[in-house]
């Protein structure tokens, strides 16, 4: 008797771009706190993204991931996702952009 195949399904990946500011905020750290960094980013390649994502403005691409202490904001278009900053929790709303 034959076995029954799965549906096949299809893994669509987002770009996830940092901007020069994120991508030097992102180099500063070391260790741990880097790796949990990375972790976070790759799930943002996922769809749908992974982890703990939130809206900032109703009507706007502005989002925020939260990763432990850290705060990464990025800006969600169709098939893009763009890092523009990547900051502790304390610094994160003071200053925006």
């Amino acid at each position: 008797m034959p076995i029954p195949l799965r549906p096949k399904y299809y893994i669509v990946v987002m770009n996830v771009e940092l901007s020069a500011k994120a991508n030097r905020q992102f180099n500063r750290h070391k260790g741990p706190d880097r790796a949990q960094l990375a972790e976070a980013l790759l799930g943002l390649e996922e769809e749908p993204p992974r982890g703990d994502i939130k809206r900032l403005n109703k009507g706007s691409a502005d989002y925020r991931l939260r990763s432990g202490d850290y705060r990464i904001f990025f800006d969600r278009l169709e098939d893009k996702i763009s890092v523009t900053r990547i900051v502790t929790r304390g610094h994160a709303y003071k200053n925006r952009r």
